[in-house]
């Protein structure tokens, strides 16, 4: 995040799938570093992936894409917003977690493309 901005990995689809959708089939046909799990509820529903120290991989829908981003987890993001102003930004450019992190992002997103690329 921060300066460095956030790293993210697009897979265009055949067809619009749902959030539960994705949760379904990743868990049963999915190769993740992680399982992932469903948090909050309503329009603040999401799928997540746990990553490396604060940060989590989460997936998203738009339209007939699936979208796969570094998220600082629930309860870290007033730390990193803290960290980051007394530090006039360099905690994040030299954050190795998030540069771990965007690894599994990256595999994650590789997965993501592997299961619903072609999916019907």
């Amino acid at each position: 995040m921060g300066l460095g901005g956030m790293h993210m990995k697009s897979t265009k689809t055949k067809r619009k799938f749902t959030l539960d959708e994705i949760y379904e089939i990743l868990k049963t046909e999915g190769d993740l570093p992680a399982e992932p799990y469903m948090s909050g509820s309503g329009i603040m529903r999401g799928l997540f992936v746990p990553g490396i120290g604060k940060y989590d991989v989460s997936i998203s829908t738009m339209g007939k894409k699936i979208i796969c981003s570094e998220y600082v987890r629930q309860g870290e993001q007033m730390k990193n917003i803290g960290t980051s102003f007394l530090t006039n930004g360099w905690s994040d450019i030299l954050d190795k977690q998030s540069k771990d992190n965007k690894n599994v992002t990256d595999l994650v997103g590789a997965e993501i493309e592997r299961l619903f690329q072609n999916r019907e």
